[in-house]
């Protein structure tokens, strides 16, 4: 009998956008508006393997958003371009060398027009974005004058030391941070406990990590840690605060008055952040 794939036409979408930036509407758009997740991978190959990949370490991401904007006037120019200076009869454009950018990162949000104003639960907010991209003004008899912008997302540090990039969906729900539920035992022979548990909104995953005991000793022992998928996070000793490899979680074994013995386990779920 033949298989069928499940698919729920309410999530898929044929729509164009409203960009907004610093909560002004920026008008018409020619084509598509693009939004490009980059995730850039250091590549780990071992020599016993030859030239197949053993894993992939995360460098960093990058979002940007591409647009074909119409609407040319000096206003505009002014809020995409910040190193344009605006006067009372235009605009010239003065070289800034040396200003951060991140001084005039702005809020930008994609919204489809498919949807209601009120109903935000696919838009996409760029908490600071800047125009990096150089723009090309095209004029001639049959172009439509406008030019061609590049947004790119800051990290927003507003929410801490583990900052954001984006969001999807209705901000309005609520930013949901990286979680982890208490440490559950399995069926231990020593009575000790995992505390100061703490994650990272950028690395945690949904997940159930899993803590085994591996060396044990008197009012010590090791734990090897390893995530939801099986990689290995790193080894745990008793005692010491413990942080992952990939940095996705945090956390101390106490010893108890009865020594942990090789076996013993605890696991751990986590839920990622909803945002980027």
């Amino acid at each position: 009998m033949a298989s069928f794939a499940t698919v729920t036409p309410a999530n898929i979408s044929i729509s164009p956008v409203r960009l907004t930036f610093d909560g002004v509407d920026l008008g018409g758009v020619e084509g598509d508006v693009t939004v490009s997740i980059e995730q850039s991978n250091s590549e780990i190959k071992v020599a016993q393997y030859g030239d197949s990949l053993i894993d992939l370490v995360n460098k960093g991401t990058v979002i940007k958003v591409k647009a074909r904007l119409l609407e040319v006037s000096a206003a505009q120019i002014k809020r995409l371009f910040p190193a344009s200076l605006l006067g009372s009869n235009g605009n010239y454009f003065a070289t800034n060398v040396g200003t951060k950018l991140s001084a005039f990162a702005k809020q930008l949000v994609i919204h489809p027009l498919d949807r209601a104003d009120a109903d935000k639960t696919k838009d996409i907010v760029l908490f600071k974005a800047v125009s990096m991209s150089p723009a090309e003004i095209p004029y001639g008899p049959e172009t439509i004058t406008g030019f061609e912008i590049e947004f790119i997302a800051l990290p927003d540090f507003s929410v801490g030391s583990q900052a954001r990039f984006a969001f999807i969906g209705d901000p309005a729900v609520g930013l949901i941070s990286a979680s982890a539920a208490a440490a559950v035992a399995g069926s231990n022979t020593g009575n000790g406990t995992v505390g100061s548990v703490s994650v990272s909104n950028t690395a945690t995953r949904s997940e159930t990590i899993t803590l085994l005991c591996i060396d044990e000793g008197a009012n010590a022992g090791e734990f090897k840690v390893t995530g939801g998928d099986g990689r290995v996070l790193g080894i745990a000793t008793v005692g010491v605060q413990f942080t992952a490899d990939d940095n996705c979680i945090i956390f101390t074994i106490a010893d108890g008055a009865t020594d942990f013995i090789e076996g013993d386990s605890f696991t751990i779920a986590t839920t990622a952040a909803n945002y980027i």
